[in-house]
């Protein structure tokens, strides 16, 4: 009897012990870094943490849920925003690029920031003042609170709501629309076209001031609207759970990971 009274204590010190070594961690943001983090299942050694839970919803969802403290990560697939910058550190995985996207049938090759600043802004609305076809531009554009449509519309100085687009979150929402109408007009992650054009998806990535976009030329540096990737974390949080995840992404499988979505590590 006298032995299991010392024996309980040292069990409850020991399952909490466990648990606080391999405790949940709650990831949210950025559809373009979300594959990796959801292939993390499974790979990611038990000592680093245990479940991976992990949210959508954009770069700037991420930050609001990681301030709310609805999140422990924020996924974030830009430069950390300054007004972020005291409360929040960034660990930098990656670089990715913004692309703008047709149909592999349509016959332009090419566009200048001007025409598609155009296009966003409704000043051009057919394929026909760009040497397509007489047809109607099908736009698409992102949700404000995904950081894919922030540095697109600064880049082109789009400085309103886009004319007539149909609004996405995802990539993967961009990709499958313009894959599926040859007069589809959008703009995605580098990463993720380049993974959809190896798997045969009828995509093609327009060129941008003469550059292709491609993971070659984000990591040259040549691509001019290029992103750094980003995970997001309190300064104050030293749980060594978040320690070890941010670790792992920066060591070799990690990295590994990264370069497997077509991205640019960090560390080549």
């Amino acid at each position: 009897m006298r032995r299991s009274r010392y024996l309980l204590p040292v069990l409850i010190v020991w399952c909490v012990l466990t648990s606080a070594a391999r405790a949940d961690v709650v990831i949210a943001g950025s559809s373009t870094i979300l594959p990796i983090l959801k292939s993390l299942r499974g790979r990611l050694p038990a000592a680093v943490a245990g479940e991976l839970i992990v949210r959508g919803g954009g770069s700037l969802t991420g930050l609001a849920e990681l301030r709310a403290g609805r999140a422990d990560v924020a996924a974030v697939s830009m430069a950390l925003p300054a007004e972020y910058a005291g409360e929040f550190r960034a660990c930098r995985i990656g670089w990715d690029g913004v692309a703008v996207i047709v149909n592999a049938a349509n016959p332009v090759p090419t566009l200048d920031e001007t025409q598609v600043q155009a296009i966003y802004q409704g000043r051009i609305d057919n394929w026909s003042r760009l040497g397509g076809s007489d047809a109607p531009i099908r736009l698409i554009a992102k949700r404000a609170q995904r950081s894919t449509r922030k540095l697109f519309d600064h880049f082109f100085a789009v400085d309103s709501e886009p004319h007539a687009a149909v609004v996405t979150g995802s990539n993967a929402e961009t990709i499958v629309m313009v894959a599926t109408d040859i007069h589809a007009l959008g703009y995605v992650s580098i990463g993720a076209v380049t993974l959809a054009r190896q798997q045969q998806v009828p995509v093609q990535a327009l060129p941008l001031r003469g550059v292709v976009p491609s993971p070659a030329s984000v990591a040259s540096g040549e691509f001019p609207l290029r992103r750094e990737l980003n995970l997001v974390v309190r300064r104050a949080d030293q749980r060594p759970q978040i320690r070890r995840l941010l670790d792992y992404m920066l060591s070799p499988p990690g990295q590994a990971l990264v370069a497997r979505f077509d991205y640019v590590p960090e560390r080549p």
